[in-house]
């Protein structure tokens, strides 16, 4: 939770670093330019302990710096080169909304067509969302659904079944009250690209980009990665603790299968600070560009950022961006076309590093502002110098608790979340399991208990209660997953 913090405190910071608002600065030679970067890209790798990065500039229009570093595999050694391969998680969502503006321009389906048109069973919580929700909405995170983070890590189920599933979850708020971001509404987007086609959304993604873009070495689909021999190994904040390989293609429109290199990723951006010109031609028609980076839900009042089709758009900073976060990588993308400007970086790490860097990026590039946050740059560098963290165990010792927990073990089912497990471990010790998070239990008061879980990006905590029927028999545990309203899972 305080990575989150500090990744919310990196937006709301004032991003000229040094310079006052009416400080006239002359303006540096892009040698210059590229040649402090490069000393801030050091900097910022050395104190996040990076294991590997992959880094690429266009500007005016034309790819001006593309540079890897470090390994992708530190145990073996293994460099990072032009074409190893890493996560670019959440950058796939503005792929998704490029594929939705090819499919506007012909006339397939149209952004404000209702998802109940492509999808009749579309259904949620909210009668009204259901009925009235369009593809816009959906891609723009203006549903209302709550986020329900931990669900991509609980159990597996078909793309499809995303349809039935919805229907569970809670909103937060009102239909369209507010920016709620939702992988799964970009899911049903993939599926609504899927029917007006009749072609996957693995395939529209290879064909309509990749293919067009020559972007050879970049995949969506599982078993490419899995084959592809030359991908960065992931590792925790630390940039010493391998995590282990996660794929899930049930919500991959939103990014959860997406993997890319350095050079394919540089045509990416080569096209984006064009407006969407490649080669003199439209890749995506300037009607459509534009409509795709409009800001058209607020996000961040308080600093001018909102909201387009796949991308933030920074009115403060007059930049276009977005950022990834996969287990153990995190990726960002910046650009502004009218300098045709546009950077792109890939990390094997979860940290805040890609992001600090765009910072610094846009700053010297488009600001002509050289100056340096030490605050930030030692936050990344305090936390990868932490230990790995290790959720301690704990026993229940109070005789009166553990009499209430007579007959606590057993499974407990939730429709959507699947199931969760309590286990006896000794007299005094309870384990806590939810797919992935094991952990003990940790009593508070009364029939409130914390599970203390590890995972495999480090820990996590989760409050839970443990509900009885009128017979004083337990009959279920009402959990808080963050991003969510409290869940109940039924004894089995």
């Amino acid at each position: 939770m305080k990575a989150l913090l500090i990744i919310l405190s990196l937006f709301v910071s004032d991003f000229s670093f040094g310079q006052e608002k009416d400080e006239v600065q002359a303006t540096k030679p892009l040698k210059q330019k590229l040649e402090h970067f490069s000393n801030v890209i050091d900097t910022v790798l050395r104190k996040g302990n990076t294991p590997g990065a992959a880094i690429a500039i266009v500007y005016d229009n034309e790819l001006v710096f593309k540079k890897t570093y470090g390994y992708r595999d530190l145990e073996n050694k293994l460099p990072v080169t032009n074409t190893t391969l890493f996560d670019i998680a959440s950058l796939t969502k503005a792929m998704t909304g490029t594929i939705t503006s090819q499919l506007v321009t012909e006339n397939k389906l149209h952004w404000n067509d209702k998802v109940t048109k492509h999808i009749p069973e579309f259904k949620l919580r909210d009668a009204y969302a259901s009925q009235n929700a369009t593809i816009k909405d959906l891609l723009i995170h203006r549903v209302g659904l709550e986020q329900h983070y931990y669900l991509q890590y609980g159990p597996k189920f078909s793309r499809n079944e995303v349809l039935n599933k919805i229907q569970y979850l809670n909103f937060k708020g009102s239909f369209r009250e507010n920016f709620l971001y939702n992988n799964f509404m970009y899911t049903v987007a993939g599926i609504i690209q899927e029917r007006v086609t009749q072609k996957s959304w693995e395939e529209l993604i290879d064909q309509r980009i990749f293919k067009k873009l020559g972007m050879v070495n970049s995949f969506v689909d599982i078993e490419g990665f899995n084959v592809y021999k030359n991908k960065a190994v992931s590792y925790q904040n630390n940039g010493k603790t391998v995590i282990p390989i996660f794929r899930d293609d049930t919500c991959a429109p939103a990014g959860t299968t997406a993997s890319s290199t350095i050079d394919d990723m540089s045509k990416w951006i080569k096209m984006l600070a064009n407006s969407g010109v490649v080669n003199g031609k439209d890749f995506i028609p300037k009607k459509q560009f534009d409509y795709i980076t409009s800001p058209f839900t607020t996000r961040y009042a308080d600093i001018d950022v909102f909201y387009g089709i796949g991308w933030n758009i920074d009115k403060g900073r007059n930049v276009i961006y977005h950022r990834g976060s996969s287990a153990g990588q995190n990726a960002s993308i910046l650009f502004q076309p009218e300098k045709g400007f546009a950077i792109v970086i890939l990390t094997n790490q979860s940290s805040l590093v890609p992001y600090l860097l765009e910072i610094y990026a846009s700053n010297i590039f488009l600001n002509e502002d050289f100056s340096k946050n030490i605050e930030h740059e030692n936050y990344i560098e305090s936390s990868a110098n932490r230990d790995n963290n290790v959720a301690e165990s704990y026993t229940i010792d109070d005789i009166s608790v553990l009499k209430q927990l007579t007959g606590f073990a057993g499974k407990y089912n939730h429709p959507v979340y699947g199931t969760l497990e309590i286990d006896k471990i000794e007299k005094h010790m309870f384990s806590f399991k939810y797919y992935g998070f094991t952990g003990t239990i940790k009593h508070n008061q009364d029939l409130d208990f914390l599970a203390h879980v590890n995972y495999f990006q480090g820990t996590d905590k989760f409050n839970f209660k443990i509900l009885k029927d009128k017979r004083n028999v337990i009959s279920g545990i009402e959990v808080n997953f963050s991003y969510s309203e409290p869940l109940v899972f039924k004894r089995e």
